[in-house]
């Protein structure tokens, strides 16, 4: 990465806005690519993700709402407020998965995965008002800080990567044990997670405070709202 002519305001906002950007992702893809180590550990099992998908498609109905917010108001003034609400919510909801992504409701005699369900609607409701709202609030800044806003998308989609990498999934294997009678019995045996799921959405929360924080500096200060300067073609960043 290579920065010339650049002054300190403008780093400062290509690095918040990079950081800000890391909410995407990780909205996105962050319950996801957790799916495997929680299959095991759901009564739903190998059902999980076609019901998990029907849920997270059904939380598109957000786009509406914000289609009417946006017709309603004929201005951006609700877009700042409204990702303040979207960031607070997703770090207080993937908290509160990370302590009842495991509890269950019984139904019909049927155990159900009611509040990961639940809270995961609520991340995609997120999710999906977001994706409406993330790239026009940067309509205030310089065309160049569109590169900072998708290499941190690039970023956190690495960071999720490497955390699925880490934790694994748990398997299961069957090991041969020898009795005094000469006889061999097969014990099933299942390998722990790198890291517990608890773990894994506590990270999370932890990735879109920083992205909170980024952007209520942005907002805050509104530094590099000025956009006089965005044909200057000596500014580059990377």
């Amino acid at each position: 990465m290579l920065l010339k002519n650049t002054d300190n305001s403008t780093i400062i906002v290509f690095l918040l806005i990079l950081i800000f950007s890391l909410c995407q992702n990780i909205l996105f893809y962050g319950i996801p690519i957790e799916l495997p180590a929680l299959i095991n550990q759901l009564p739903e099992g190998w059902s999980l993700p076609a019901i998990f998908n029907l849920v997270s498609q059904g939380a598109a109905i957000s786009l509406i709402i914000i289609f009417l917010l946006r017709h309603l108001t004929k201005s951006k003034s609700y877009e700042t407020i409204t990702i303040k609400i979207i960031l607070l919510i997703s770090i207080i909801t993937f908290i509160i998965l990370g302590l009842v992504w495991h509890k269950t409701i019984i139904i019909s005699n049927k155990s159900h995965s009611i509040y990961f369900l639940f809270f995961s609607f609520i991340i995609y409701v997120c999710k999906y008002s977001g994706s409406l709202l993330f790239l026009p609030y940067l309509d205030r800044y310089k065309t160049i800080m569109m590169r900072a806003y998708f290499l941190g998308d690039g970023i956190s989609s690495g960071t999720l990567a490497i955390l699925g990498f880490v934790q694994d999934s748990e398997k299961t294997q069957c090991i041969p044990i020898l009795t005094f009678a000469n006889q061999t019995i097969f014990i099933e045996q299942t390998s722990s997670l790198g890291f517990s799921v608890e773990t894994y959405f506590f990270l999370l929360s932890f990735i879109l405070f920083c992205s909170l924080i980024s952007f209520l500096i942005l907002s805050i200060t509104k530094i590099g709202q000025d956009k006089s300067n965005e044909n200057d073609e000596s500014i580059k960043l990377i």
